[in-house]
């Protein structure tokens, strides 16, 4: 090897090993993200059959039971509709209101 080639081939493992460390960070993030989403659709669905059956403290209750935060509740034209946030995600979901026994 000749004298002015040393050290480029750590040169380019470290560039390697940070490219791949960068990859490996925003996949964590996009799974984070996708599992966020996933929470809040869930929490969202139970919120909206929850409020739509018991009223909307109901539905706030059930939000949080499923560690999401309630961004709205509204009850409108026979239909609930409920906006939930888990981190940086949102998901909506509405149920039909439901009558006593």
């Amino acid at each position: 090897m000749k004298r002015d080639e040393d050290g480029h081939a750590l040169a380019l493992v470290v560039v390697v090993i940070t490219v791949l460390a960068v990859i490996a960070i925003g996949l964590a993030r996009l799974g984070a993200q996708a599992a966020d989403l996933s929470r809040a659709r869930v929490a969202a669905d139970a919120a909206a059959l929850a409020a739509a059956s018991g009223g909307a403290p109901a539905g706030r209750r059930l939000a949080l039971a499923n560690h999401a935060e309630v961004v709205q509740i509204v009850e409108s034209g026979g239909v609930v509709r409920v906006m939930v946030r888990v981190g940086d995600m949102t998901a909506t979901a509405a149920a039909t209101l439901v009558e006593g026994p």
